[in-house]
């Protein structure tokens, strides 16, 4: 790696919370902002930048948060204009249970516990815990690392399970 990349991440190591806070500001969602964050040091790690002369470093990493954040906003919006349970429709049309009552008793409360939450998580979700589809499969059809997409499953399982053990709660 160059030192002109190497010196780029080290700004970005010391800046980090300076750009995380602008990112949260501009998404109004902290999860989303770790998300642009992921990416802008993963853009930088991969090394797929050019070595150039750098003038102000911090100028590029803000113009690199701010555009992965305009990036990150764009989907969001996009995302709003699709159904909600557009992943778990097909699922649920396959499914073969006697009573069909119970079945969308079940999609309309993983829909809910979906909400959200963006698209490709959900999707990549349905994939992994509904068709059973590894994660290094998944990672490779939506284009991220493994290790990126296995700690975010995760963090959304965690969240599902708190979803819905209060959603039981308010049933009870």
């Amino acid at each position: 790696m160059s030192d002109s990349i190497e010196s780029l991440l080290d700004i970005y190591r010391i800046q980090y919370t300076h750009f995380l806070r602008k990112a949260v500001r501009f998404l109004g969602n902290y999860e989303d902002a770790q998300e642009v964050m992921q990416d802008v040091a993963v853009r930088l790690s991969e090394g797929r930048m050019r070595p150039m002369d750098v003038r102000n470093p911090q100028a590029l990493l803000n113009t690199m948060v701010r555009n992965r954040c305009i990036d990150m906003y764009r989907r969001q919006l996009r995302r709003a204009e699709q159904p909600l349970d557009t992943e778990l429709r097909q699922w649920a049309a396959d499914q073969t249970t006697e009573d069909s009552v119970q079945a969308i008793e079940y999609r309309e409360l993983m829909r809910k516990l979906l909400e959200g939450y963006p698209q490709a998580l959900r999707q990549a979700f349905c994939m992994h815990t509904l068709e059973g589809y590894t994660v290094p499969e998944i990672a490779k059809q939506l284009g991220v690392s493994p290790k990126a997409l296995a700690q975010r499953l995760r963090r959304m399982r965690l969240r599902l399970q708190k979803r819905y053990q209060a959603m039981t709660a308010m049933w009870k």
